[in-house]
């Protein structure tokens, strides 16, 4: 059994307090809680399967496009992009230019962005961070991968203070989150 977890680092959360698993059918799943702030997100676990496509992936086999960021190449999978993102899943099912050739250039997502994305993708783990939610979080709203957008979200929501706490509110309002709004305005008062 492989165990993930999202790692959050903030000023009022530096580690995991509790991980709890259970398994499905399917997959593990886990809740990852903060207990002195009280987040709790479910993630899932790495299958087996899923670590041998990244190991094929690594090894430079099955890979069928490749993301150019920032003038770095990410040879991936088309498939497992349209699983973990509607982005791509509309890029490449429909008649888009895209959806037919072998390298497609992404604009408005940094290279390192795009790096934990496509890891989040094959082993559904990503470390956020104060150096890279903001970056993450416009990346992941991009490309549409919900999962990831509400773990920066989340993590910003307890990262509020003295110095973000305006940034944080505009981000609110930007990402229509009533939850980091409300966060937000809490703090101020």
């Amino acid at each position: 059994m492989v165990l993930t977890s999202v790692f959050f680092k903030s000023d009022k959360c530096t580690s995991l307090i509790k991980l709890s698993y259970k398994t499905s059918p399917k997959a593990v799943y886990g809740t990852v809680k903060c207990q002195s702030v009280g987040v709790e997100s479910v993630v899932e676990s790495v299958t087996p399967a899923l670590t041998r496509f990244l190991t094929k992936r690594r090894m430079g086999r099955f890979n069928d496009v490749d993301i150019k960021v920032e003038n770095v190449i990410f040879s991936v999978n088309k498939m497992i992009l349209s699983s973990n993102s509607e982005y791509f899943e509309r890029m490449f099912e429909s008649e888009m230019q895209e959806s037919y050739q072998n390298e497609v250039t992404i604009k408005s997502v940094t290279s390192s962005s795009m790096k934990s994305l496509v890891e989040y993708f094959y082993t559904n783990q990503i470390d956020i961070n104060k150096d890279d939610v903001f970056e993450l979080l416009s990346a992941s709203n991009m490309l549409q991968i919900d999962d990831v957008s509400g773990a920066c979200l989340k993590f910003l929501q307890v990262s509020i203070n003295f110095d973000t706490v305006f940034t944080i509110l505009s981000l609110a309002d930007l990402y229509l989150s009533k939850e980091l709004q409300d966060g937000a305005k809490f703090f101020i008062l």
